[in-house]
């Protein structure tokens, strides 16, 4: 079809943007409804109880319109529409003492609990591949209507938690905490599942006498949490879908075993802190640092083929970060009618995965441009790996040169491209204010990481890119004034001068269909202006008129 396959009308490729933007057409809509009530009692003054429960529901629409002659996906058209039913309930109580024992210490005491229930469910119908009138947008348009009915998950989760803070002539803090929950989604014997936390901060400069006076506040904190989570639903039992046809349908088992064994999973942190202000909190300096480690993560692994599936269930693994967060905080002007007040951050994250499991210790993620790079989970790596094909290499590490002048190209995804993970990461916050205007602007910059660009490589195999100007008439040297940050070199070993044209390098490794990742690594550094505010503050005179408070 010319008008949809506009740019080479015999491959699958290049559908006319035109034509998408017309001709299939995707209409979505949702309403959602926030309920929510709460009541609160106090027995004395420092004793209370609060009750309260709210609702999330939501109701989404989908219809879907394929003209005929939707290349590839739907010649002769095709029609979906759908709905589906999203709600959210939760009821918590919560009773809380409060009292100052003397003048040196005092404790707040909070215990409660709470039952949550989420439902989701959705029913699609279509008209399959073979609308009888062309653009007739209707189920009964069809001799073949394909509808599903997907129930969703139904998670229940029941919560008890009890929290306390002691504190010590306001200056020391102790806060202890703990929770226990249980899920539907874990078997029996292991739904019950308790984290506690523990934390201690310690204001220096209303503890030491005689502090220096251009130290306004200084805060040393540190913490130890335990945080538990459940498993999705349904990976207690072997799912099944029901197909239409014959006569009483089919029934197709899952290809994932269930396990009964699963263990919810946990994420262990640590957290030390320091929170200094000097000339009358006019400079502030925060720094953080933390470790932490998520377990008993949720994958499957694989089963010999005779088993009946392809994988099971199991918990396993060990990712551990760590790093620095650090804000650093100034007011160099406050004049009477003009205030400067600036804020910046700074945050570093290395992470590590420590351990998965014997069985399986490389997880590939399932990603949707799959066909282009693998998102690897492996142990002993660090977290955010994307492997792809590459550029063969000999023992010494150099690119191979085949005779034609291109580079020789791995079978399989077995090249680390790069890691998406910044080196660190940074903010500047700047505030101006006079008299009732304000200005503000927040810019964010990242430094470091590497991501793989399915978009360069398609635009780039299609000859449309700036970059894909050079070499058009030939004289490209792979390694040499080409792609130079590569040592290459023929099949012989010896230096590459073979020449080739950008034509037939570009359609050599871009595309649509299986491109080389390692040709499209793109640096993930970047600037940008997070947000830029204006305001002006109403007179008080003039507000008190409104009646708005």
């Amino acid at each position: 079809n010319k008008l949809q396959n506009w740019w080479n009308p015999s491959s699958a490729d290049g559908e006319n943007p035109y034509w998408v933007l017309n001709r299939d057409i995707n209409t979505n809509g949702r309403q959602r409804v926030l309920l929510m009530s709460s009541l609160a009692y106090n027995f004395t003054r420092d004793l209370k109880l609060q009750l309260r429960t709210s609702l999330d529901a939501s109701q989404t629409s989908l219809e879907q319109k394929w003209y005929n002659g939707t290349f590839n996906v739907a010649p002769y058209g095709m029609y979906w529409i759908g709905k589906g039913e999203d709600k959210f309930l939760q009821n918590d109580f919560l009773l809380s003492y409060n009292r100052d024992i003397n003048k040196d210490w005092s404790i707040k005491i909070s215990g409660g609990g709470s039952a949550s229930k989420s439902r989701y469910s959705q029913l699609l119908s279509n008209t399959g591949l073979a609308m009888l009138i062309p653009n007739l947008f209707a189920l009964s348009n069809t001799n073949q209507p394909v509808t599903t009915y997907n129930p969703g998950a139904r998670v229940d989760v029941n919560s008890l938690y009890a929290f306390t803070t002691i504190g010590w002539k306001n200056a020391v803090f102790l806060d202890v905490t703990g929770r226990n929950d249980w899920s539907s989604t874990l078997p029996e014997n292991n739904r019950s599942y308790f984290y506690p936390s523990v934390g201690l901060s310690a204001l220096l400069s209303d503890l030491i006498p005689s502090y220096p006076s251009f130290i306004s506040y200084t805060k040393l904190r540190g913490s130890y949490a335990v945080v538990g989570n459940d498993a999705p639903a349904y990976m207690l039992f072997r799912t099944a879908n029901l197909f239409a046809g014959g006569n009483n349908g089919y029934l197709q088992l899952s290809n994932v075993l269930p396990n009964t064994n699963l263990l919810p999973e946990k994420t262990i942190s640590t957290e030390f802190g320091l929170d200094i202000r000097f000339f009358n909190n006019r400079l502030g300096f925060d720094i953080t640092a933390y470790k932490t480690n998520t377990q008993n993560q949720l994958f499957t692994v694989a089963l010999p083929v005779g088993s009946g599936a392809s994988s099971s269930f199991t918990n396993g693994g060990d990712v551990q970060n760590k790093g620095v967060e650090l804000i650093l905080s100034a007011s160099p002007v406050r004049g009477q009618d003009f205030h400067w007040d600036l804020s910046f951050n700074y945050a570093r994250n290395r992470n590590m995965v420590k351990r998965i499991s014997d069985q399986r210790p490389r997880v590939v993620v399932p990603a949707n441009d799959s066909y282009f790079k693998d998102f690897v989970i492996a142990q002993g790596e660090p977290y955010g790996q994307l492997y792809g094909r590459g550029w063969l290499r000999n023992e010494a590490g150099n690119v191979v040169v085949g005779s034609d002048g291109l580079p020789l190209l791995t079978e399989g995804r077995t090249v680390l491209l790069a890691n998406f993970n910044p080196d660190w990461m940074g903010g500047l916050q700047n505030t101006f204010s006079y008299k009732n205007f304000t200005l503000s602007f927040v810019i964010d910059h990242r430094q470091g990481g590497k991501l793989v660009s399915p978009s360069n490589a398609v635009l780039d195999g299609l000859g449309i890119t700036e970059r894909t100007l050079q070499g058009r008439d030939g004289g490209l040297i792979f390694g040499k004034n080409f792609f130079n940050e590569y040592t290459a070199v023929t099949e012989d070993n010896k230096p590459n001068d073979i020449p080739i044209t950008a034509e037939r390098f570009w359609t050599y490794v871009g595309g649509v269909n299986t491109p080389i990742g390692e040709a499209f690594v793109v640096d993930a550094t970047s600037t940008r202006l997070r947000e830029l505010t204006l305001g002006y503050a109403l007179p008080l005179s003039i507000v008190s008129k409104l009646h708005i408070s």
